[in-house]
């Protein structure tokens, strides 16, 4: 099953480096980037105890869920969050950071909810949108887009001059 999932995964990234080019590329590098310090806060964040393996078991387990979800949902739903934002001449820096949140809240919300011990209708608001889960994801987010946007720029000023 996970040779299924790992063949899979790779002809979804090599499509989307030849459907897309150098961003195609830009956000597997975007990607793997966000992968190492999702992994690096969570284990801080949430640590495994020493008593059950630490940083090393932490390391291992972390990266098993975190990084599919980035380099899949991630560079997907990033490239979609791109072509919504291009529409938007004026913001579209701004526009295409809040989209890269709701669709990182879009993610776990679900997740969140799920794990909770109360039943969905007797959450309020607040309990379901400030979720620990949904915060680290809209956090991680955040930091695809701001590494996004830096190699972004950089390419931009390296071909200008």
């Amino acid at each position: 099953m996970y040779y299924a999932l790992f063949i899979l995964g790779l002809v979804v990234l090599i499509f989307i480096v030849f459907a897309l080019g150098e961003d195609g590329m830009r956000k597997i590098i975007v990607a793997v980037y966000t992968s190492i310090l999702a992994v690096l806060i969570l284990n801080i964040v949430v640590p495994v105890p020493s008593v059950d393996g630490g940083w090393v078991i932490g390391i291992l387990a972390y990266s098993t869920h975190v990084v599919p979800v980035i380099f899949f949902y991630g560079i997907i739903l990033s490239v979609i969050s791109d072509m919504i934002s291009f529409k938007v001449k004026k913001y579209s820096n701004v526009f295409s950071l809040v989209v890269h949140i709701l669709f990182g809240i879009a993610f776990i919300l679900p997740y969140g909810v799920i794990i909770q011990s109360t039943p969905f209708t007797q959450l309020t608001f607040i309990e379901i949108f400030f979720n620990y889960s949904t915060l680290l994801f809209s956090i991680f987010a955040v930091i695809f887009f701001s590494i996004d946007y830096i190699l972004k720029q950089r390419l931009i000023r390296s071909v200008i001059s």
